[in-house]
């Protein structure tokens, strides 16, 4: 039992240990040549990358998080180039420029995405994601015709050395600079990050709107971490997920504990889990994740919340991968670049509508935006991605760990643990019936809050 700003929680991660076990990555390797992969639709690549990334990431130190992350950096200073890549360093701001070049002018690449990396907080570097920066930033001008925008990552704090709201206010300068010092207009600006750093685009909408400054135009979440303990019903997490993420449940306590630091600020505050804020004025959304990590039902949820209170959000969410699988474009390559060819496409439509701008800078073009891909859209509307179409209810079911039958009326109508002890007991007894087990586990009553 641990105390955590004033209110007992318990953890219990028995099911994450594993990863402390090398001998799984060869485990794994003989598991996929045997075909019994932990996911199907893996291939060996996908599978040995995100089982390398849950053994490195699944430590409480600190020092291991940004050792694994200054070597993305490092390898992100090598390929990005003084062309695409430009370091500023400005009062009020701190990052980098990329800009695609497209032979237009900069002056007339009047949009600004204005992008907070993740790293749970306590690592992590805007370079780490040049790669997919530049598949991204292509993708936008050749595919969708998109030339008129440059990308801003934001340097900022971390923690334990820098403890909440050091980042907000960071993230909060950064956006006054844009205005009032770049000169660019709200209506140009979208804001979004992966991760932690989508949580903290979150938080700063919610920081910009008590200031009463004017919105920007758009807000892009890549699994984004909008319930930090994850405690809600609506996010409860499978066993399934522990094994195919790259995150680790024994991870995130020491995570969570560095932000909050000396802040006195509760986990469940909505600047903290921002699943928690009041969606009123907020600008339209455009999310993405994988269906195979921990996050996954909290970003549900938070969709269907924001959705509730009249925000427009677009969804895309790869049944088969795990964590900012989008941004891994040099370890996982093809699925990454589809889920990055996705999300272009998505925000291209939606610079279209909501800015009215033609991609080409110089002013505002037509109106009406192009429609999104048929099979695009009718995917974006479910929650999956068209590479990895569910094509009947069945299937559906096994992708969103539902079990199967009468069982989730039954588990509905339960506590969160009384769910698990049930879960576990079918499971033990045999009473799901065989297919099932194959692709749904149980529950994992991973946190929970003791009143």
């Amino acid at each position: 039992m641990e105390e955590m700003e004033g209110e007992k929680v318990m953890w219990s991660a028995e099911e994450d240990e594993r990863h402390r076990h090398l001998p799984r990555n060869l485990a794994t390797t003989f598991a996929h040549m045997a075909k019994r992969s932990r996911n199907p639709g893996w291939s060996f690549r996908d599978e040995a990358v995100t089982t390398w990334l849950h053994f490195s990431l699944g430590t409480t130190d600190v020092g291991q998080w940004r050792k694994l992350m200054w070597m993305g950096k490092m390898f992100g200073r090598v390929r990005a180039g003084s062309k695409f890549a430009r370091k500023i360093e400005q009062p009020g701001i701190s990052g980098y420029w990329f800009d695609e070049p497209n032979g237009m002018p900069v002056e007339q690449k009047d949009i600004v995405w204005l992008y907070f990396h993740g790293g749970g907080y306590i690592a992590g570097d805007p370079m780490m994601h040049v790669s997919a920066f530049r598949h991204l930033m292509r993708s936008l001008r050749v595919k969708n015709n998109i030339r008129n925008i440059r990308l801003l990552a934001v340097k900022y704090p971390i923690a334990p050395e820098h403890f909440y709201p050091a980042q907000v206010n960071t993230a909060f300068d950064a956006y006054r600079w844009l205005i009032d010092v770049h000169k660019t207009p709200a209506s140009k600006i979208i804001i979004g990050g992966d991760s932690a750093g989508g949580n903290l685009s979150l938080a700063l909408l919610q920081r910009i709107r008590e200031a009463q400054l004017p919105m920007p135009s758009l807000c892009v979440l890549l699994s984004p971490w909008v319930e930090m303990l994850m405690t809600i019903p609506e996010g409860v997490i499978t066993r399934a997920q522990l094994q195919t993420d790259i995150l680790s449940m024994r991870s995130s306590r020491p995570v969570v504990l560095a932000y909050l630091g000396r802040s006195n600020m509760k986990p469940a505050d909505p600047m903290i889990s921002p699943i928690n804020m009041d969606f009123a004025g907020m600008p339209p959304m455009v999310v993405q994740w994988g269906g195979k990590e921990l996050f996954a039902q909290q970003i549900r949820e938070f969709c269907s919340r924001a959705e509730n209170a009249g925000v427009q959000v677009l969804r895309d969410a790869d049944p088969d991968m795990s964590h900012t699988y989008q941004m891994m474009l040099d370890l996982i390559g093809s699925r990454s670049a589809r889920g990055l060819e996705r999300l272009a496409t998505m925000v291209a439509h939606m610079v279209v509508k909501e800015m009215g701008s033609d991609g080409q800078g110089g002013g505002p073009g037509p109106r009406k935006p192009s429609p999104l891909p048929a099979s695009l859209y009718s995917s974006l509307r479910s929650g999956h991605s068209s590479s990895s179409a569910v094509s009947d209810a069945s299937k559906q079911a096994a992708d969103e760990n539902i079990l199967p039958d009468e069982l989730p009326q039954k588990l509905a109508a339960m506590t969160l643990g009384a769910a698990a002890a049930a879960a576990t007991t079918l499971v033990s007894e045999n009473s799901l019936p065989a297919t099932a087990m194959a692709r749904i586990d149980k529950p994992v009553h991973a946190v929970t809050t003791v009143a």
